[in-house]
């Protein structure tokens, strides 16, 4: 009988065991590692791209704070701006309108003393907007006189008022409201015969 066949020994069971059990020791640990390295590298992204969008969110934000505050200047600037011209036009218009009030103003004073040349001193106070008519003429500063005594009748003098009442509201369609016309005391300046304003009697020496 034959002796048994020697096995060789990289057929023997417990060699084989052997190599498993030290490829489950090398490798299993390097690959771990692996999935452990890969996890934490993928947990360092995560944070790094959190905090990227929340430099990006703050940033935005920032952003997004500083045109508003940019827009509210630009609308403060242009809201001044246009007050600036508003008023300037006003001043402008107000200017032009001076002027033009100034122009008739003259040409009324004109008027009156065309009407008047020869017979009365026209002035003008412009503060006042008062017109005043001062007789210069002896015969005029007769009539007048004997008005006042009575030696000429009233229709004379009502006659007088009449046309001073007509000139006041011609002149009130020229220059406007709020102008006066005085018939000034020959004997005292400081006193008025008559004094109408846009067309009305405002005071009358001989109808008081």
């Amino acid at each position: 009988m034959q002796g048994k066949k020697k096995k060789r020994w990289y057929q023997r069971w417990w060699v084989w065991f052997i190599i498993a059990f030290l490829v489950v020791v090398i490798f299993a640990p390097a690959g771990e590692e692996t999935v452990e390295d890969t996890k934490g590298i993928e947990e360092t992204e995560e944070v790094k791209s959190e905090e990227t969008k929340e430099e990006v969110a703050k940033e935005t934000e920032e952003t997004k704070e500083e045109a508003q505050e940019k827009e509210k200047k630009n609308n403060e600037d242009n809201e001044k701006k246009e007050k600036k011209e508003e008023n300037e036009e006003a001043k402008t218009s107000e200017s032009v309108d001076n002027v033009a009030q100034e122009i008739v103003e003259k040409m009324a004073l004109d008027t009156l003393e065309e009407s008047f040349a020869g017979l009365a001193e026209v002035s003008f106070d412009r503060d006042s907007k008062l017109y005043k008519i001062t007789p210069t003429d002896p015969a005029f500063e007769k009539e007048l006189v004997m008005m006042n005594e009575g030696i000429l009748g009233q229709e004379a003098w009502d006659e007088l008022v009449d046309n001073f009442v007509f000139m006041s509201n011609n002149m009130k369609d020229v220059i406007g409201n709020g102008y006066s016309v005085a018939l000034i005391n020959p004997s005292n300046s400081d006193k008025y015969l008559l004094l109408l304003t846009d067309g009305k009697v405002e005071y009358d020496v001989f109808n008081e």
